[in-house]
């Protein structure tokens, strides 16, 4: 064999080269029939920072999911319709202006302007509205009353207009404070909804 260092010739078997002194490593020969063990392959993982950092997305994914499917329970799936238009033409009778603790009327006419049943689910107030009055009743009678995390109170009939039909409800309300009040009007239906503004002013 020939040393590393100064190219000498040495004999097999020894430690140091006696031409520079460089120290031999010399492998003892492997028994017939046995192959050298290859080095170890290093183990590869995520590592603490990676661990955490996974574990806080999948954490932050599970609570999107689930404040999800309770917005779409808590407004019966309408969440999903909002944004599409529904087949209903909506007319809305009210005063223009009234006072304080003085009731009146809301009535709400839904036309059906597709070939066939359109389903009503139900109707919704913007809470902006809300701030000045109070819905005291309805006819008919509403099965239901529910407030959507978008800032809607809704009201729950379930009414099948037919075809070219139409369908009114009356809400009774009574003006609470002073000032103008404007939000939506909103009809729910399955799918889609249809929306109008109302503008209401309350004099002391």
């Amino acid at each position: 064999m020939l040393c590393p260092n100064c190219g000498s010739s040495v004999n097999d078997g020894e430690l140091f080269c006696g031409e520079c002194g460089t120290r031999l490593r010399v492998e003892p020969p492997l028994p017939p029939g046995l192959q050298p063990l290859a080095p170890p392959t290093p183990q590869r993982g995520l590592g603490t920072g990676a661990k955490v950092a996974l574990v806080v997305v999948l954490v932050a994914l599970v609570v999107v999911v689930i404040a999800f499917a309770v917005s779409v329970l808590s407004c019966g799936g309408c969440c999903l319709y909002f944004g599409q238009d529904a087949a209903l033409d909506i007319a809305l009778n009210y005063p223009a202006a009234v006072r304080v603790g003085q009731e009146f009327t809301l009535r709400i006419t839904l036309r059906n302007t597709a070939t066939g049943i359109t389903p009503l689910q139900d109707i919704g107030l913007d809470d902006s509205l809300l701030e000045g009055l109070t819905v005291v009743r309805s006819d008919p009678p509403y099965e239901r009353q529910d407030h959507l995390p978008t800032g809607v109170t809704t009201y729950w009939y379930y009414m099948d207009i037919p075809p070219e039909g139409s369908t009114s409800i009356t809400l009774y309300l009574r003006a609470d404070r002073a000032g103008t009040f404007q939000g939506d009007f909103t009809a729910f239906s399955d799918p889609g909804s249809r929306t109008t503004p109302i503008s209401l002013t309350i004099t002391p």
